[in-house]
């Protein structure tokens, strides 16, 4: 299964270095919310919509701009392939329990951003794709006391981490690009 390949705390500290105002979770989830709204893979709008979010319209550093075509990139890469093998983009295993389920809610809250974005006015029609956004919605609002650092408490997250897949994966698979359909547009 692809791993994203970023430092995760290397991240965040050049986003926050830069006065973004985003988590690195944050921020793959609201990519992923684009491509589960039906953006094409290979649509280069990703980055405007990005940038509309973080409520900038001044160019990014050019190293801010490499890491967010390369994170793009990989996500892409990810999505593409017939397993979706979506990895989320989160603290590592050896930080704290909490700070990997408060980056959890981060990355639904951009997940929902994103694809609340490209389809504002659109309503949903798929009970599988509400149920998703409701779930992803739940998770967003996670109550960070209730996390602990038990064993129960670790498998818990790992739970809620491939709910969090899933999630983006059945929406995905109802409303993104498929790999197939954008086969048949090259046509």
């Amino acid at each position: 299964m692809n791993k994203p390949s970023h430092n995760y705390d290397e991240l965040q500290q050049l986003l926050d270095d830069n006065h973004l105002l985003i988590t690195v979770a944050e921020l793959q989830g609201l990519l992923m919310g684009f491509y589960a709204a039906g953006l094409d893979l290979n649509d280069l709008s990703w980055k405007a919509n990005l940038l509309k979010q973080l409520s900038t319209t001044e160019p990014v550093p050019d190293v801010i701009d490499t890491e967010l075509t390369r994170i793009n990139g990989e996500l892409r890469e990810m999505i593409s392939t017939e397993l979706f093998g979506l990895e989320l983009l989160l603290p590592p295993d050896e930080s704290s329990a909490v700070a990997r389920a408060e980056a959890m809610g981060y990355w639904c809250q951009g997940f929902l951003l994103g694809y609340l974005q490209l389809t504002e006015n659109k309503e949903e029609s798929d009970e599988d794709v509400d149920d998703a956004l409701s779930d992803l919605e739940e998770i967003s609002n996670l109550d960070l006391d209730t996390v602990g650092s038990t064993e129960e408490d670790e498998k818990s997250l790992f739970e809620l981490a491939e709910h969090i897949k899933v999630s983006a994966q059945i929406i995905h698979s109802v409303n993104g690009q498929s790999p197939a359909q954008e086969d048949e547009t090259l046509h």
